[in-house]
């Protein structure tokens, strides 16, 4: 079987409205503008290693929480992938909103980005009456999301869209920082005056061998309190829908 990637399998992809008008933000063959942002559930490493024999109930928590994210999105956000704990979004220059209106629109859901999560996890904290290790350790998931301002380069390999650059590498790199919290918001100095941010947020530079040093500045949000009181000792509607759907897919896992 012949793996090679033919000529005709790879295509860059030259954008959107800006690419079809020959704006300068988005240069042929060289990428274009874009805003990218990760948000990041903090502690689902070890929340999914030490609860393996709950993994159906675990995931489906981790995928609440990200939908509850994702359904802050506006135009021009778009989800460009999920990365397992992790949703990836960008936003890309042109469309109706003027470029500035973008920057101002992405700066006000950082914050509601958290506030979807918050609240999502405390539904589930008071709406699920399991007692597995997954459902009891909910309670140690955060977010952090952080932000960067760039280039990228769009392109596809068969029926896969991905995209490319430095900027792509250096905002994934900024997962692993010095930021002294789980939960937070973490914006490179690129992006930080384009969304338009308030003025509480603390400086820092982080340095990585491959990228440098990169300039940031970064918030620290309040933990969510109250969760365990949450917890609730009696089986209701939601919990039940949520346990079956859980739960069939590792009664159908075994059974294999």
């Amino acid at each position: 079987m012949n793996d090679a990637v033919h000529d005709e399998d790879l295509e860059t992809v030259s954008g959107g409205p800006a690419a079809a008008q020959g704006d300068p933000h988005m240069a042929e063959g060289a990428g274009g503008e874009v805003v990218l942002l990760l948000a990041d559930i903090s502690g689902y490493t070890r929340f999914m290693l030490a609860n393996r024999t709950e993994m159906a109930h675990g995931q489906g928590i981790i995928t609440d929480l990200l939908q509850a994210v994702i359904r802050q999105l506006e135009i021009p956000m778009e989800v460009h992938k999920f990365e397992g704990d992790a949703v990836f979004i960008t936003a890309e220059f042109g469309g109706a909103q003027t470029w500035e209106e973008t920057g101002r629109l992405i700066g006000r859901k950082l914050h509601a980005f958290i506030e979807a999560f918050d609240a999502a996890l405390l539904n589930l904290a008071r709406s699920n009456a399991c007692h597995c290790g997954a459902c009891d350790n909910m309670a140690k998931l955060t977010l952090k999301v952080i932000a960067h301002k760039g280039i990228a380069l769009r392109y596809r390999i068969g029926r896969f869209e991905e995209l490319s650059g430095a900027d792509v590498i250096l905002v994934h790199r900024l997962l692993k920082n010095s930021v002294p919290g789980t939960k937070y918001l973490l914006v490179t100095e690129a992006a930080f005056g384009f969304l338009r941010l308030g003025d509480d947020f603390e400086r820092a530079v982080e340095r990585y061998d491959d990228v440098g040093e990169i300039p940031v500045r970064y918030k620290l949000l309040a933990p969510l309190h109250g969760l365990s009181e949450h917890r609730l000792h009696r089986m209701n509607l939601g919990d039940s829908l949520r346990k079956m759907r859980y739960g069939a897919r590792t009664l159908f896992t075994r059974k294999r």
